[in-house]
């Protein structure tokens, strides 16, 4: 059995890795903004790292020494501990799943919007359960060091749901990644969330044991570990992608896959005809929702004129000015 960790060592390492996840998560957020290719996923990584930074401001209070703060305020920084560890490990399942869902398409999709919706509630149950079991026994709150008994029925709560959710993140990479051709930037990115999710998994399985043995301070090291761990998860296939030089969206592909959603990130390719004197423009808009919508906006551009006379000559004219010059713009949904 690991010796159980002192005050002074917990609040170490907890201030150690909640500052590299905090790192991690800052630099994937730059990577992101300077691809101009945030989304959900990325909004949802930003929260985790907000929880984390209430998780590691809790424990800071609740294990100071017992005359640093009134009684009061170190209940409330027992509280603030358990709901970030909460809010970080949920907000991180939820990121991963927007991971998937803007590289899905079709019912897959759609069955990973209800694994989100399903997710956010069994968050919010298990955050309510910690305050209806705290509160039924408050012999806790009167210790120097205040830490609620959670018990068998939190622990098993907290097994089942993460064994369950982290099972349909180890499924549904798999199921996107035998639909992917030619995708080498996608296929690295899922093989990492799949390979992440079960060390994600081993943690939130000693966690539980911890809990329900209420083995005191070694719960607390493994609740930072693992929140820790979920958070670097969380960053690891973006800062893998710019580590290897992958590309944001992989090689040219088609299919449905094709397209990445983002918060309104524009990308401008052109095609020229020098023998036609026409160019050609094709505009992508990615969309700030979780609908699978794509606007392809299409220029033509005319950079020469035919002057077909009444007596059957031709003549060929100059460009036209860019006053002069015609659009066609087509719209494609």
């Amino acid at each position: 059995m690991l010796p159980e960790p002192t005050l002074p060592q917990l609040r170490a390492a907890a201030i150690a890795g909640a500052t590299i996840a905090i790192l991690a998560t800052s630099f994937r957020l730059y990577l992101r903004i300077r691809r101009r290719n945030l989304w959900w996923d990325d909004a949802w990584a930003f929260m985790s790292m907000l929880a984390i930074i209430v998780m590691l401001t809790g424990m800071m209070i609740f294990t100071s020494p017992p005359d640093a703060h009134p009684y009061g305020t170190k209940i409330a920084g027992y509280y603030m501990f358990d709901n970030g560890f909460y809010g970080v490990i949920w907000c991180a399942r939820v990121s991963i799943f927007c991971t998937i869902i803007r590289m899905a398409y079709g019912r897959l999709r759609v069955f990973l919007k209800w694994c989100v919706a399903s997710v956010l509630f069994t968050w919010a149950i298990l955050f309510a359960q910690v305050f209806w079991t705290c509160e039924a026994e408050t012999t806790w709150k009167s210790e120097p060091t205040p830490q609620c008994q959670l018990g068998r029925d939190v622990a098993i709560a907290q097994l089942i749901t993460d064994c369950l959710v982290d099972l349909l993140l180890i499924i549904c990479p798999i199921m996107l990644l035998s639909n992917m051709k030619n995708r080498k930037s996608l296929k690295i990115r899922l093989i990492a969330i799949f390979s992440s999710t079960i060390a994600t998994t081993i943690f939130s399985i000693v966690h539980s044991y911890m809990i329900l043995e209420g083995l005191g301070k070694m719960e607390f090291m493994f609740a930072v570990i693992e929140d820790v761990v979920s958070l670097l998860v969380v960053n690891l296939t973006v800062i893998a992608s710019w580590f290897f030089k992958l590309s944001e969206e992989g090689e040219e592909s088609s299919g449905p896959s094709a397209h990445m959603n983002t918060f309104l990130k524009g990308r401008l390719s052109g095609r020229g005809s020098r023998s036609t004197g026409t160019r050609d423009a094709t505009h992508t808009i990615g969309l700030t929702t979780l609908a699978d919508h794509r606007i392809e906006v299409t220029t033509t551009v005319d950079t020469q004129r035919v002057l077909d006379k009444a007596d059957g000559t031709v003549t060929i004219l100059p460009p036209m000015s860019d006053s002069e010059n015609r659009s066609v713009e087509k719209f494609a949904y």
